[in-house]
This record gives C-alpha cells, sequence and structure tokens, in this order.
C-alpha cells in the first residue's frame, strides 16, 4: 500500500491487475502522470467507471459506510472538462448552487452563501452562467463542488481559465488558508502549476501509481 501522512487512509482504491491498493490520506495528494492516466485515476476515485465500486472502499476508521450513494455525497470531482448545456446556461449562479446542494444532500442555506464569499462570487450571483467568462464559470464550478461539504474532493486541472487572483483563492481554499469548509482529503491533477504546500504525490511509472515527492511549481 501507498503510505502518506495522517492517521490513517480515508479512501483505498484496488487497482491493476494484481490489485495494488492506492490509498488516499488526509491532506493534499497531487497526482502526476499522463493526463489520460490522471483522468483514469480520478475517475475511478470518484466511482464513475463501471468497475470502480468494487475497487473502492471508505476506511473503516471514517466509519462512512460501503453504500455507493452515500460514498458519492461524500465527494465531489470537478472535470477538467465540464462544457455547460443550454440548460446549465439558463440557470443564475445562485441558482445553480441551490440546486447542486439540494441534488447532493441539501446544505443549508449559510453554506451556499460561504462559499460565493469564498470564490468571490458575490457580484455574480444573478448572471446567468452563459453570460460568464470561462474564468468566472470555473469559480462557480469550484464553489458548486465544495456547497455540499464532501469528505473526499477531487480535482483535475482545477485552475484552468484562472487568472492570477483566481488561482490565489484556489491555493487558499486548498491549503487550508481560509476559515471555510475543508475536506478531508484532496486529490488533484495539476495542469497549471499551484502553489501547494503540505501534500504528496501519486505519479506514474508507466504500469502503476507510486507515492513520489510532489513536483515543485515555480516561485512567484
Amino acid at each position: 500500500m501507498t503510505r502518506g501522512p495522517g492517521p490513517g487512509p480515508l479512501v483505498v482504491l484496488a487497482e491493476g491487475r494484481d490489485h495494488a491498493r492506492i490509498a488516499i490520506y488526509p491532506g493534499v495528494t497531487e497526482v502526476v502522470g499522463a493526463p489520460a492516466e490522471s483522468q483514469r485515476l480520478l475517475e475511478r476515485l470518484a466511482g464513475l467507471t463501471p468497475d470502480a465500486w468494487a475497487a473502492l472502499s471508505w476506511a473503516p476508521a471514517w466509519q462512512l459506510g460501503a453504500d455507493p450513494l452515500s460514498y458519492r455525497r461524500q465527494r465531489t470531482y470537478v472535470p477538467a472538462t465540464a462544457p455547460l448545456t443550454d440548460t446549465d446556461e439558463a440557470f443564475t449562479v445562485r441558482d445553480w448552487l441551490k440546486l447542486a446542494a439540494a441534488l447532493w444532500g441539501g446544505t443549508a442555506t449559510g453554506a451556499i452563501e460561504a462559499e460565493q464569499s469564498r470564490w468571490g462570487l458575490q457580484g455574480v450571483t444573478r448572471q446567468r452562467l452563459g453570460t460568464l467568462s470561462p474564468g468566472w464559470q470555473q469559480l462557480v464550478r469550484l464553489a458548486t463542488s465544495l456547497v455540499t461539504q464532501p469528505r473526499l474532493w477531487i480535482l483535475d486541472n482545477p485552475a484552468q481559465h484562472l487568472d492570477h487572483e483566481g488561482r490565489l483563492i484556489l491555493e487558499a481554499v486548498v491549503a487550508g488558508r481560509d476559515a471555510g469548509w475543508l475536506p478531508v482529503a484532496t486529490v488533484v491533477s495539476v495542469g497549471v502549476p499551484l502553489m501547494l504546500p503540505n501534500r504528496w504525490a501519486l505519479r506514474w511509472t508507466g504500469h502503476r501509481w507510486q507515492a513520489a515527492e510532489p513536483s515543485t511549481p515555480p516561485g512567484r
């Protein structure tokens, strides 16, 4: 089993023919590998592949149960590509956040307000998604992924389309430097370099995932 920081893993994924166990520990895990392999791993951790449920399990210490629906409510996934449909574009930002909360377990209005503030969305809450720039749409996706207060937060290239200010907000949230909800574990595949302290890495070796030192982003 790959090792990492913290009292014990949150999630364990049995991967490959030899069922090698990939453990996701509390804190930040950076996924480093070819985009296709990274995307596949993130999708399996999110339970989106047909065979994922048999391979996924919450660690017993966290007592979150084995029900797939419960697992989905305890994790959120922000894919690298998530184009908006015509129906999506008609929603206002606030209504989109309220819909996400209602669909995935429902959280208090205060949680929605908190995420709007956290991601700097107060000025666009009444705007329709289809009128926003790609950068603002990405901030909305990130805010949406936290309104249900998940235990596991899975991010694929989350800094795409974000300007410098947006990346600073993202880094602060992932690193837990703000006062908002912090998932137990965050798994992130980084396209645009981010400053992510206190993290460890899973690196693709060509045939399996292996614990490794995280990549070092350029300084600012």
